[in-house]
């Protein structure tokens, strides 16, 4: 790359170096069916203030006094965003936001349309879905002074990776998704991306659209990650040979 590049004449190396390539998620990484079910329904639930049984209430106070968090979490769910390019979201582009700086950003325009992201080195744009439109406009008028959508109190700047991370295996925990023999979480934040693809290619939504949406740069990458999930029906196409 460096070399396509022209950063560099010719390299330094003396061996070949073997670039690693995205392996395939296992389905047993990724919530999906019921375990996918029961994650979107809870976050939609509380999202429209649908009330938790009397019984989970104390369960669930921390959840309910953490309203940042549940909002990041439905926003990855409807988006398919990472958690890290949920947490620098800002409510306007920044005066350092530009590829040429190479460092990360997220912004949304001012009609609350669209988010513009610029993560590991790919940029791209996203239109914000009906549902989460009026989100964003709550959100506008409790905080749209801050830079940040999410922001934390205490800094104010983007909130913590730890404590996202943190309160995340807690939902997980909450809602038993969790390993039998240890009791970990089944899935981690970034595993909700993966969700959001196999759930769209579970509604025959194609690889393309797919690949733009996750802002993929090829979507031989795209392919390469999530190929396995696409369904396959090679009777079917036997049939078509000649017809």
């Amino acid at each position: 790359w460096a070399l396509k590049e022209q950063y560099i004449e010719y390299t330094p190396f003396t061996t070949d170096i073997d670039i690693p390539k995205y392996k395939p998620r296992l389905d047993e990484d990724v919530p999906m069916g019921a375990d996918w079910k029961r994650l979107y329904d809870f976050i939609s639930d509380s999202i429209s203030f649908k009330e938790i049984k009397k019984s989970e209430k104390q369960k669930w106070d921390w959840f309910n006094h953490n309203d940042w968090f549940k909002y990041m979490i439905w926003i990855m769910c409807n988006t398919g965003m990472r958690g890290g390019e949920v947490r620098i979201l800002k409510w306007k582009k920044g005066k350092f936001d530009t590829t040429a700086k190479r460092k990360s950003f997220s912004y949304i325009d001012k009609e609350l349309t669209k988010i513009h992201i610029y993560f590991k080195g790919s940029y791209g744009e996203i239109p914000i879905p009906k549902k989460l439109k009026s989100v964003f406009e709550d959100l506008k008028k409790k905080n749209g002074k801050n830079t940040y959508v999410f922001q934390s109190p205490i800094t104010n700047e983007e909130i913590n990776k730890g404590v996202f991370n943190k309160l995340f295996r807690r939902l997980m925990d909450g809602l038993g998704l969790v390993d039998d023999v240890n009791g970990k979480p089944l899935y981690t934040p970034h595993s909700i991306r993966h969700s959001v693809v196999s759930d769209l290619l579970a509604k025959n939504i194609n690889i393309y659209s797919i690949s733009k949406l996750l802002r993929h740069s090829d979507i031989r990458t795209t392919l390469n990650i999530y190929g396995h999930l696409l369904p396959s029906d090679l009777e079917n196409t036997m049939d078509k040979i000649g017809v």
